[in-house]
């Protein structure tokens, strides 16, 4: 029974990190991109790291899959500030636009 136990817990905590995603962001970061893989099944997706307004904010890009999909940008704690593209083309963020937001790096891609 021991076995058995060590087994699942070593599955449990090895399917967890499938993603392999950088060290240095945030749970709450790490938590929403984990959620966001699962869910979509687009061959495509990705989160990039921006500065926009001077904090680190991320894109989580749904991919070419769908029209009209918009774009949820999360701050550096996992929490939504807003929503990005669609067919409006919608740029504004917590007030102001997201077209001066500074790429700094892909943080996940499938």
């Amino acid at each position: 029974m021991k076995y058995v136990v060590f087994l699942l817990m070593l599955l449990a905590f090895t399917s967890c990190n499938k993603l392999k995603l950088d060290a240095s962001l945030s749970a709450g970061v790490k938590k929403k991109i984990t959620t966001f893989a699962k869910h979509n099944s687009c061959k495509d997706i990705q989160a990039d790291e921006y500065r926009f307004n001077t904090e680190l904010v991320y894109v989580l890009s749904p991919g070419t899959c769908g029209a009209d999909i918009l774009a949820e940008v999360i701050d550096d704690q996992g929490e939504t500030l807003g929503n990005i593209g669609g067919i409006a083309g919608n740029m504004e963020i917590k007030g102001g636009s997201f077209t001066s937001a500074e790429f700094v790096r892909t943080v996940w891609k499938r």
